[in-house]
C-alpha cells in the first residue's frame, strides 16, 4: 500500500499541476466585439504567489491575448485585467481505509501545495466586470523554471480558449 501512495505522489510531482481545474464566467449581455486593447491593473500588495509565478502567468496571458489579436497598452485601453493568486500548503491527515490490517489508517504525503489564480477583465468605460476565469491545482515544486513556464502556458491557453465567449 505504501508503494502505491509513493507511486501516486511521484506521478503528481512529475506531471506538474497534474490535476488542474479551470472554469470561467462572463456577462452574457456584454458585447465583446468592440474590445481591442487592454492594460494591467496593478497587482495587490497581498498577492500570495511568488514573483516568478506571477510573471509566468502574466506572460502567458499576454501571449494568448496577442494570438487572439488584442494589444497591450500603457493607457487604460478597452479593458483592464486584474490578476489574483494564492498558494496554500495543505497538510494531509490520516484517512480511514479498509486496506490496513494494523491501524485502519494510512498516511499520504505529509503536505503539498495548492495554487490558484483568478483573471478578472473589467470594461474601462463602464467599470463593469465582463469576464472572469479561474484555475487551481496541485503545485509541483520540483519542476524547472522552464517546465513551470510551459505548464503555466498550457493552463492559461486552456482557460483563455473561452475568451472572448461565443454568443
Amino acid at each position: 500500500m505504501v508503494g502505491r501512495v509513493m507511486i501516486l505522489s511521484l506521478c503528481l510531482l512529475v506531471s506538474g499541476c497534474a490535476v488542474v481545474q479551470t472554469d470561467y464566467n462572463y456577462d452574457a449581455g456584454y458585447d465583446f466585439s468592440g474590445l481591442r486593447q487592454y492594460s494591467w491593473l496593478e497587482m495587490p500588495i497581498d498577492f500570495q504567489i511568488d514573483h516568478f509565478s506571477m510573471q509566468h502567468i502574466k506572460t502567458a496571458i499576454d501571449r494568448q491575448l496577442k494570438i487572439k489579436g488584442y494589444t497591450l497598452t500603457t493607457e487604460p485601453g478597452d479593458f483592464i485585467i486584474s490578476l489574483q493568486g494564492y498558494k496554500d500548503t495543505v497538510r494531509q491527515s490520516p484517512q480511514s481505509t479498509s486496506h490496513s490490517r494494523v491501524s485502519g489508517q494510512r498516511y499520504a504525503a505529509d503536505q503539498h501545495q495548492h495554487g490558484s489564480f483568478t483573471i478578472t477583465m473589467i470594461d474601462t468605460k463602464t467599470d463593469r466586470q465582463i469576464w472572469q476565469g479561474y484555475a487551481k491545482g496541485v503545485v509541483a515544486p520540483t519542476l524547472s523554471t522552464r517546465e513551470k513556464a510551459e505548464k503555466t502556458n498550457q493552463i492559461v491557453a486552456t482557460l483563455l480558449a473561452n475568451f472572448p465567449p461565443t454568443q
